[in-house]
Formats: C-alpha cells, structure tokens, sequence
C-alpha cells in the first residue's frame, strides 16, 4: 500500500468515527478489505496520535470520547540536478524526483495541536 492510501484510509476512519457510523468491527474490516487485525493496528495509530476511541456495543459504531482533530499535511518540491546527483548518486534519465519537505499528521484535542510524525526527503520517482 503507498504512503497516500494509507493516509487516506486513516482521514477516511477519522471521519466514519467522527460520525459515529462505523458499523461493527467486521463490517468496518469488510469497508476497508482488511482483516480485523490490520483494522486494530490502523485504530492503534490514531490512539498513538493521542484519540480516545471507544466502542458501542448497542449502536456499533466506534467513537471518539474526547474530541479529536487530525489534519494531515503534505508538501511536495522537485530535486534540482545538483540535489539528484547528492541523494542517488548520478544522474537519472526521464525521471522526474521529489522528495516530502513536510508530511506529518497534526491531531488536537482541547488542550494543544501536537505534530506526531514527521517525514523528511521522502522520495518519490515518477
């Protein structure tokens, strides 16, 4: 899975629990072909990023019990020669390169935005 399918699928489980319309943890799995395994490790990152999940049994649905923000950023720039030349080492033929200047997640609740993630010089061959 690439990096924006996976940034993609957590925004995509933040909103449904924002909703609270999750639906049971199998049919939740089922939405996103995963097994309910891979589903516990995607609710794991949002709790690492500091989320209350909770789960109702009466409704199924998962959701937030403090309030919870996530806003993912992502900022692309082109490699120069000279950068392309640095990073691997010679020079590339019909290839274009980027690399992430800034991708982190920002998730808040009421009490401060906290940055969780940060990746630098991720790289990027099209």
């Amino acid at each position: 899975m690439s990096l924006l399918e996976h940034i993609n699928r957590i925004k995509e489980l933040n909103c449904l629990i924002n909703l609270e319309h999750t639906g049971s943890p199998q049919d939740l799995a089922r939405h996103f072909h995963l097994c309910l395994r891979q589903l516990h490790y995607t609710l794991d990152e949002l709790k690492d990023m500091g989320a209350k999940i909770g789960y109702d049994r009466i409704h199924q649905t998962y959701y937030y019990e403090k309030p919870f923000h996530l806003e993912i950023i992502i900022k692309v720039s082109s490699l120069d020669n000279y950068e392309q030349k640095s990073i691997f080492g010679g020079e590339k033929d019909n290839t274009m390169q980027f690399y992430c200047t800034e991708a982190f997640y920002l998730c808040s609740s009421k009490e401060k935005p906290v940055q969780f993630t940060e990746i630098n010089k991720l790289l990027y061959n099209f």
